[in-house]
């Protein structure tokens, strides 16, 4: 289940991005810090949970365009990566009434990151081009009707 990301929430999360693979693709907690002001100043900015068993699983951040487009990044609880959980995230997204408008979600995933490529193209989301941008990012674009 997927809920706006609280306060309280940060305790449960905070220890995720003292972990080497969530710091390498993502950085330090400043990167959910920075995440959480730009929502609290921007209705199109979104930080939500993942709720598993009353338990805070992963979470994404999801900024919309006014052009029908939302640009995504996802975290995954560390102990539990790589058991469908970020699959369950991104579903959950596609079906979310915050982003009934959206035609367009695209996660940015950076070169080398081997599973968040194969969860995004397991889900139909496909590469914006054959290789990556100057910063090292390959756009995995989902394109609804």
């Amino acid at each position: 289940m997927l809920r706006s990301f609280t306060s309280t929430d940060l305790l449960s999360v905070q220890n995720w991005f003292t972990e080497s693979e969530t710091r390498r693709w993502l950085g330090d907690i400043s990167w959910l810090g920075n995440s959480l002001r730009l929502a609290n100043k921007n209705k199109n900015r979104h930080v939500l949970a993942f709720i598993e068993e009353n338990l805070v699983v992963a979470m994404v951040d999801v900024e919309c365009a006014s052009d029908g487009r939302a640009f995504l990044a996802l975290v995954v609880d560390p102990k539990i990566r790589r058991r469908g959980v970020g699959r369950s995230v991104l579903k959950s997204l596609l079906t979310y009434p915050a982003f009934a408008e959206i035609r367009e979600f695209c996660g940015g995933v950076e070169k080398g990151n081997l599973a968040s490529a194969a969860l995004m193209k397991s889900l139909g989301f496909t590469p914006g081009s054959n290789e990556p941008d100057k910063d090292g990012f390959t756009d995995f674009i989902f394109h609804r009707e």
